[in-house]
């Protein structure tokens, strides 16, 4: 299952960009966290280290592993919630999966943060499709202010400012391609690849949101209240993505 991107017809020059975010990025459903079904009948391997749960099957090129958590989290009303978190590895690459128990307000921030290092933010697939029209387009293409980290890697690309040998296309997918959605997060292929060595040396993931509200807020309402914080031990992560059994 793919993350929905839009389907309308696009300008050719707009392809090359939006196609690599949308081929980039694979997403499991909440359902599948705890692992992937045996493929030939028989029971996968599993692996436990801490909160962390590790589940693997196939063989070779068809063989897949998740490591995944479910931790809970506290509710402002005095109740509790629960995410999963997901890395799914198979012969091809690492990709970052969230699924939430509620909907969650994707007008609001969404920002993934371990330890006290760099703060990443979720955008949504209709955010990613406008980067990637300004990437074909030109900055001068712009209808809508963006956000400034969008800006600034306008303005690399347009200053010729990446890396030597790397395209604006791949750039942009790792750089960026952190999509949420009202009940789950994916993290492309090439965006995991640059969060594993937080992930492997860090203590605790924070993943930050707001839960969305079935009505309009009132006008004295603190969006505040809706926000909330998953903190999730990384002990033993490490540990089941370095293990040569069960991961391959």
């Amino acid at each position: 299952m793919r993350f929905p991107f839009s389907r309308r017809p696009a300008a050719a020059a707009f392809r090359p960009a939006a196609l690599a975010v949308m081929l980039g990025l694979t997403a499991l459903p909440a359902a599948a966290a705890d692992g992937p079904a045996p493929s030939d009948g028989g029971r996968p391997e599993q692996a436990r280290q801490g909160i962390w749960h590790a589940t693997c099957d196939g063989r070779e090129a068809a063989r897949t592993c998740t490591v995944s958590a479910r931790p809970a989290y506290a509710d402002h009303r005095g109740g509790r919630g629960r995410a999963s978190i997901t890395l799914r590895r198979d012969s091809a690459c690492t990709s970052l999966h969230v699924g939430f128990d509620r909907d969650i307000d994707v007008r609001r921030p969404v920002l993934l943060q371990v330890d006290d290092g760099p703060v990443h933010g979720f955008h949504t697939d209709r955010e990613l499709v406008a980067l990637a029209r300004a990437v074909d387009e030109g900055p001068s293409a712009l209808r809508t202010p963006m956000a400034p980290a969008f800006t600034a890697f306008l303005e690399e690309v347009a200053t010729g400012r990446l890396a030597p040998g790397t395209d604006a296309a791949s750039e942009l997918v790792a750089r960026f391609a952190l999509l949420k959605e009202t009940r789950r997060l994916g993290v492309t292929c090439p965006g995991t690849d640059r969060l594993l060595p937080e992930l492997r040396r860090g203590r605790m993931l924070h993943l930050s949101f707001h839960v969305r509200r079935e009505e309009e807020p009132a006008p004295y309402h603190w969006t505040v209240f809706d926000r909330r914080t998953v903190s999730v031990p990384l002990e033993g992560l490490d540990i089941l993505l370095d293990s040569p059994a069960p991961l391959p």
